[in-house]
């Protein structure tokens, strides 16, 4: 695991990896403020963000992944709303989570799966729940708000994940070996 971490900032010393970092950071911040899909009043978003995350992570290892996914986070919350950096920690927790199941090994379905299954869970469903906790604050009561929260992101995730996991498939099927031809692997 700490090999993985090393590789992975070894990718700093390669101009390529940087560059299509800096790329991969300018997609998810595209996809994070103009590529949302909304339902309802707002409580169901689907967001696009974790395809590039999850690539820089699929590419460059964890560490980088985490940047691109952090860095996104900041851009889009500059731009567009409030900055609440439980949201940047998650997304920095996404990238490093893809950067350590799929990055420098034989990338299969499986580990995309069990990778998958893990940002849902870790992210997703636990630090997304307890960010929005942390945001509403004084007006936080638990014994009533607690359950609608808990399961509004559970629904969410149980929707957005097998839809994310079949982009991923793609991206790791068409996208991952051209990178690796042409030469941005070294």
């Amino acid at each position: 695991m700490l090999s993985t971490f090393k590789a992975s900032i070894d990718e700093f010393k390669n101009i390529r990896s940087l560059t299509t970092a800096g790329i991969l950071t300018a997609m998810a911040f595209v996809c994070a403020s103009f590529l949302v899909l909304k339902f309802g009043d707002d409580t169901l978003r689907i967001e696009t963000r974790i395809i590039p995350i999850a690539l820089a992570g699929m590419l460059f290892g964890p560490v980088i992944g985490g940047f691109v996914g952090a860095a996104s986070d900041i851009l889009s919350s500059f731009t567009f709303a409030t900055p609440f950096y439980g949201f940047t920690l998650s997304y920095f927790i996404m990238g490093v989570i893809f950067g350590c199941f799929l990055y420098n090994q034989k990338r299969t379905v499986i580990k995309l799966i069990l990778a998958q299954i893990t940002v849902a869970i870790t992210v997703s469903i636990s630090l997304f729940t307890i960010w929005r906790i942390i945001m509403l604050g004084p007006a936080w009561q638990p014994e009533i708000m607690l359950q609608p929260l808990l399961y509004e992101r559970i629904i969410k995730t149980a929707i957005t994940t097998p839809v994310e996991f079949l982009v991923l498939v793609l991206i790791l099927e068409m996208v991952v070996p051209q990178y690796s031809k042409i030469g941005v692997r070294r």
